[in-house]
């Protein structure tokens, strides 16, 4: 383990209770951890009550684990319990003056092919001019601020979160 790293360990359970006996439930979960930069999912196990009949894992369109389970036998109540253990590491943020200016990203954003950039957006906002707009009205609310895109991406996650 880094200085810089804290690792959880997580136990998440989510039970669901019916008023009539449930005989036959197909189920998928979204439990698990996924790694990434500054992430790393060391253990992940789901332990569903009552014990499924059949289990299965695979991964969606984003790269998380999806857990399939079917229930056959009756049953009033259910629960899923996730079990992990995450490492986290500080992120590295660059200067604010050695990022690109705003100006810069938004026309890169409006006319370029590249898949990485069209990945950015894809799943955030309709379209690139839905992006474009968002971003360009904050920065309208933080006119004669500092304009690096550092800043004006702090700015706008602050606000959402």
């Amino acid at each position: 383990m880094h200085d810089d790293e804290v690792t959880y360990r997580i136990r998440h359970t989510t039970a669901y209770a019916y008023s009539d006996v449930v005989t036959l439930a197909h189920n998928e979960a979204r439990l698990s951890p996924r790694n990434g930069p500054f992430q790393v999912a060391h253990h992940a196990r789901l332990v569903v009550d009552p014990t499924p009949a059949f289990v299965a894992r695979e991964h969606d369109y984003f790269g998380n684990a999806v857990n399939l389970f079917v229930l056959q036998e009756p049953h009033r109540r259910f629960a899923v319990t996730a079990h992990s253990e995450v490492s986290l590491r500080a992120p590295f943020l660059p200067d604010p003056d050695d990022t690109p200016p705003w100006e810069e990203v938004r026309d890169r954003l409006a006319r370029s092919t590249e898949q990485e950039v069209f990945e950015a957006v894809e799943h955030v906002f309709e379209d690139r001019a839905a992006a474009i707009d968002a971003v360009d009205a904050h920065r309208n609310q933080q006119a004669g601020r500092d304009q690096r895109l550092q800043v004006l991406f702090l700015g706008t996650h602050h606000q959402i979160h």
